[in-house]
């Protein structure tokens, strides 16, 4: 009983919602691409932080630098006196 009262009292919201969802499937019929786009975006931004993670380890990796000659003139600790 209550719930017939709750249904006829909201019934103007309830054909919105029925045509929001309508629109919406017109939509997706429409352009069904769009439902692709988070997953593109997720690969994407995965690929730029295996991206970073494999710059920084390349970065790291490096190490000091004791036999080039560029190394003993522009050393950091040259370069701060």
């Amino acid at each position: 009983m209550i719930l017939l009262l709750v249904i006829l009292v909201m019934r103007k919201r309830l054909q919105l919602a029925v045509a929001l969802f309508q629109e919406a499937g017109k939509v997706l019929e429409a352009s069904p691409m769009i439902l692709i786009q988070p997953i593109w975006t997720y690969l994407y931004q995965i690929i730029c932080v295996a991206f970073g993670i494999f710059m920084l380890i390349i970065i790291a990796s490096v190490g000091k630098c004791y036999s080039h000659p560029i190394c003993t003139e522009l050393s950091l600790a040259t370069l701060l006196n």
